[in-house]
């Protein structure tokens, strides 16, 4: 997008609208910089909340660590009876 000033003379109209396109350039790689330590701001708190957690009461680690095992569990079990739905439905 260029912003289109009336100066006099086709160089100064040119260097007015470069100076612009520049300043607008320099703001947008100061935003986009600013947003991506924001997000890794917003994005590392959840892990280090649950990281303290963990590290701070070993039980917890233990049940982490089973509901985990019961969840993967619970997968496969999904899998083989969605697979076997699927094979008699299919007529095989």
């Amino acid at each position: 997008m260029r912003l289109h000033i009336i100066v006099p003379g086709l160089a100064a109209q040119a260097a007015v609208v470069t100076k612009f396109e520049s300043v607008v350039e320099q703001q947008s790689t100061k935003l986009t910089g600013a947003g991506r330590y924001a997000v890794a701001l917003i994005g590392n708190q959840p892990n280090t909340v649950a990281a303290q957690l963990i590290a701070t009461n070993p039980m917890l680690e233990s049940k982490v660590r089973r509901l985990l095992l019961l969840l993967v569990g619970f997968a496969f079990l999904a899998g083989a009876v969605g697979g076997l739905i699927g094979a008699m439905s299919a007529g095989a």
